[in-house]
């Protein structure tokens, strides 16, 4: 059965087992907004195969509002909402503020930066100056270290 044909059966009928067969179809999609946010991600513990299930319910609910009638493509509909779906589910598990992190990547960046147009390790002294902060909050930003909890129990485990 064809994909447009399936859609106008589930359209009319909106029965869970036709949706089931659209979300099968669409899983590449799921997949490559995946496999592009895995590489940006900053949470421990995150993986791969975390972020397709987040998007799963997205495009579970993308296939359950989408309408054909305003002359929009379904994936581009939908992966909107698949990648929509992944940010919140992990914004949930994020126990970090969104504001701190930003701070953090910020000056990761600026010391990057520096240290390519120098050609050589940078003073954390002179960063933290350029970024208007006195230096020991320029440590607590850059050597922010977050761990899971996972991770602590297994670094407990191991002592013992």
């Amino acid at each position: 059965m064809g994909l447009e044909n399936l859609w106008e059966m589930y359209l009319a009928e909106k029965c869970i087992e036709l949706r089931n067969e659209i979300v099968e179809r669409n899983l590449n999609l799921v997949k490559y907004i995946a496999a592009r946010l895995v590489k940006t991600t900053t949470l421990n513990g995150v993986e791969y195969d975390d972020l397709v299930s987040f998007g799963v319910m997205g495009l579970m609910q993308a296939v359950e509002r989408f309408n054909p009638k305003v002359k929009c493509k379904f994936a581009t509909f939908a992966s909107i909402r698949i990648q929509g779906s992944i940010l919140d589910e992990m914004r949930k598990i994020d126990w970090v503020p969104r504001s701190s992190r930003s701070k953090i990547k910020k000056a990761r960046f600026h010391i990057e930066q520096l240290e390519q147009e120098l050609g050589e390790s940078v003073d954390h002294y002179i960063c933290a100056r350029e970024e208007g902060l006195s230096l020991s909050d320029f440590y607590v930003m850059t050597n922010q270290h977050i761990i899971s909890i996972e991770e602590l129990n297994y670094v407990d485990a191991g002592a013992c």
